[in-house]
């Protein structure tokens, strides 16, 4: 905690982790000042972008987490972090009149861009943001010595009271909004802090603040300097600008805000939420007010139960903070803000991002809409000089509500602040996107995938009716060879919402390519009203657009199938392998050559591969790598799945040679296409040796032979004479003096007695 200077420390238990070090001076008048830092006031600039920064140089963007706070924006406030934006010095000025390094005075502006963040795969988003102190008096020192006003950055929390630190954090101190250390500090050095000395009256500091957030299209992260716009880069507008309190208020204090607006449009209040312990009486209230000239709003606290400190929640309970709220100026492009306080008071300045993203596997490409949501609701309307009770208003359920964006899917849509890519494309669908039209775990409700799959056949026509809310068109693409892109032959048509001012359908078309196969793969859809020489752009797989949604989806496909296999109980040469062919007509549509040297059902196959009823097939074998057909016998089979009513579907024969399907038969169940798997099975053609011993036409028996093969040692036989019935060795032949090996493989042998 920082005292002013000239101050008493009468509220030395609020003194912890963050103040200066500076002890303060004890004055003649100690309750005319305050004996900590004065009001915050938070700014957080609403621009319909995507997810948070990470500053360069040197500020940063960073999002609160969310299992830290109870703000109900977790997920789409991207704060601006100006940790050692001016310099790490944070010690008073120590020269009359003048400033130290870390301080920004009315003597110049600063320019800062968020490091690029990639949304999408080529696509980086990066804001640009300007701070400029236009007047103010930094008060007087107790020797009358004038200060500049100046800001610098600011970690709110660092007084005990502050409101903001609850709402948004980095979940060190605090889970849910609640602390659970002995540290009140946020952790997230999200503010502005305005240096003033108040020993002679309040001290005044005025700012304005202006950021433009762009999207650039790049491969790599892009170089940005703060007097340029990078190439390929697409400015996103303002959608508008939170004013948060960002620190509890006593009488002495107050904020004030005014919208700046372009093209003479209209800013509009909308109160979003306040803040306060539960035992704190105390109000957060707006009064009409002028800032620079521009009509605004004035946010201090009640003055009850009476003036000065002990009208804020931190001196009236125990542990207490606020009163604030935060509240929306919708339709502002820039503000006009004023600090008044008998310290140091802070303006806190982030984006708010509303994107949208897929969620399919991170296979598919990134793709993201940039969303504006409407709003309503929660009007500060205060009567001339009379104020508005904002905490009694936000406990009532005056406060202003997200809508549905112009064009969306379905009827939600909800805020990420990045993809949450997922193997079953359900990433999105389980993460509350928190601040969206609706705080839910589904958003995906502009389709409703078939349940019993996408039932079609290679050349066929699909059609998958989508809901959606002009104005805008609509397009979509199936992984239909489940290689994991979209390919450009996987995309529907592109039509547009049949409704182009509310509710409305799309009917999306797909021609099933040949390639397709059957089981699960992913489905895309995406809105946009983007134009391009007022029309609407042609939509894309991956990317960003500036308005829309995208939704995806696990789906199934069933088409009819068919598989050639390979059943080896043997080889007649260790290397001998086969190639497998299907073609329709005369054209291959699948194919593959065995490896390895495992007998049984081969590990590869050809197919299965889509087909179409009623289409004649032609399947063959042939040898691969010098492997001879003839020195195998050969059979085939075929048989067919997904029969109902106990039919059955088979064909069988013998003989090297095709396979001929004249009519590929249909299912009887027209949910579950038919599948055939067609197998050759070639069994090895062995051969036999046989020879006898003889002295001249008399049979000798008892001796031993080594019968030698082509192979060399693995085809080496050692063969005694059996001379009795049901043999056990090499030799089957029972006659005393004959011999006969069998199951060889062909090729030439040696033949040695060896006894």
């Amino acid at each position: 905690m920082q005292f002013a200077e000239g101050a008493s420390r009468s509220r030395g238990a609020m003194d912890r982790q963050g103040h200066d070090g500076r002890e303060p001076r004890p004055v003649p008048r100690p309750r005319q000042l305050k004996p900590r830092r004065s009001a915050a006031l938070a700014l957080c600039a609403i621009l319909v972008t995507s997810l948070g920064a990470v500053a360069t140089p040197p500020a940063e963007a960073v999002f609160a987490t969310a299992s830290g706070g109870s703000g109900k924006y977790q997920e789409v406030i991207d704060w601006i972090d100006w940790s050692d934006s001016f310099g790490a010095v944070r010690t008073p000025p120590s020269s009359p009149g003048g400033a130290a390094p870390s301080l920004l005075t009315t003597d110049g502006a600063a320019y800062n861009w968020t490091t690029p963040t990639n949304v999408g795969t080529g696509f980086w988003r990066a804001s640009r943001c300007s701070v400029r102190v236009d007047s103010g008096s930094g008060g007087t020192t107790g020797s009358g010595t004038v200060r500049k006003p100046g800001v610098f950055a600011y970690t709110p929390g660092e007084w005990s009271g502050d409101g903001l630190a609850r709402l948004y954090n980095n979940a060190v101190n605090y889970t849910a909004g609640t602390l659970t250390t002995s540290n009140t500090s946020g952790g997230l050095r999200i503010a502005l802090a305005g240096f003033q000395y108040g020993s002679n009256g309040p001290a005044t500091v005025d700012f304005t603040v202006n950021c433009s957030t762009y999207l650039i299209e790049s491969a790599q992260p892009p170089s940005l300097s703060p007097g340029a716009i990078p190439s390929g880069a697409t400015q996103i507008p303002l959608g508008g600008i939170v004013v948060a309190d960002g620190e509890s208020n006593n009488s002495y204090e107050s904020l004030a805000a005014a919208p700046i607006t372009t093209g003479g449009a209209t800013a509009t209040w909308h109160l979003l939420e306040s803040v306060r312990n539960t035992a704190c009486t105390t109000n957060s209230i707006a009064t009409n007010s002028t800032v620079g000239g521009l009509a605004g709003l004035q946010f201090s606290s009640s003055r009850t139960p009476s003036g000065g400190d002990a009208s804020q929640c931190s001196t009236t309970t125990t542990g207490g903070y606020g009163p604030g709220s935060v509240n929306f100026m919708e339709g502002a492009t820039g503000v006009k803000a004023r600090l008044v306080g008998n310290g140091r008071s802070a303006i806190a300045f982030g984006v708010v991002s509303y994107m949208d993203f897929g969620d399919a596997p991170a296979s598919y490409g990134g793709a993201g809409a940039v969303f504006q949501p409407t709003w309503s609701g929660g009007a500060i309307s205060p009567s001339g000089g009379a104020s508005y009770n904002l905490t009694s208003a936000a406990a009532a359920g005056n406060v202003g509500k997200i809508g549905n964006p112009n064009t969306i899917l379905g009827k939600l849509i909800d805020a990420e602040k990045a993809p949450y890519a997922s193997a079953d494309a359900r990433g999105d669908d389980i993460h509350d996107g928190n601040g969206g039209t609706a705080s839910v775990a589904n958003d995906e409700d502009g389709v409703v995938v078939p349940a019993n799959g996408y039932v079609t056949e290679p050349g066929k026509s699909v059609t998958q009716q989508v809901s959606c809310k002009g104005p805008g068109q609509v397009a979509g693409w199936i992984d239909w060879n489940a290689n994991g892109v979209f390919d450009t032959g996987e995309r529907s048509n592109q039509v547009a919402c049949s409704n182009q001012s509310g509710d409305g359908t799309a009917t999306l078309t797909w021609t099933v390519p040949s390639d397709a196969k059957a089981g699960r793969t992913f489905l895309r859809v995406r809105i946009t009203n983007d134009l391009a020489s007022g029309q609407v752009i042609a939509l894309k797989p991956t990317g960003m657009t500036m308005s829309g949604e995208v939704e995806d989806y696990q789906v199934t496909v069933k088409v009819p199938t068919l598989t050639l296999k390979k059943n080896l109980p043997g080889r007649f040469a260790a290397s001998d392998q086969f190639a497998l062919s299907i073609k329709r007509d005369t054209t291959p549509i699948a194919s593959a050559t065995t490896t390895g040297g495992e007998p049984g059902i081969q590990p590869t196959a050809a197919g299965p591969v889509a087909v179409n009823t009623g289409t004649a097939y032609t399947l063959s074998e042939s040898g691969a790598g010098g492997t001879s057909l003839p020195n195998y016998t050969t059979s085939w089979s075929c048989t067919a799945e997904q029969l109902v009513g106990g039919k059955s579907w088979s064909m069988q024969g013998k003989g090297a040679g095709t396979i001929q399907i004249d009519s590929f038969p249909k299912s009887d169940d027209a949910l579950n296409p038919i599948a055939v798997t067609c197998t050759y099975t070639n069994t090895p053609i062995n051969g036999a040796v046989k020879w006898s011993k003889v002295d001249g036409a008399k049979l000798l028996s008892g001796s031993e032979w080594k019968l030698t093969g082509p192979a060399g040692a693995s085809q080496t036989y050692a063969v005694t004479d059996c001379t009795a019935s049901g043999c056990q060795g090499p030799d089957k032949n029972p006659a005393a003096g004959q011999f006969e090996v069998n199951g060889l493989l062909w090729g030439t042998y040696t033949l040695v007695e060896t006894k």
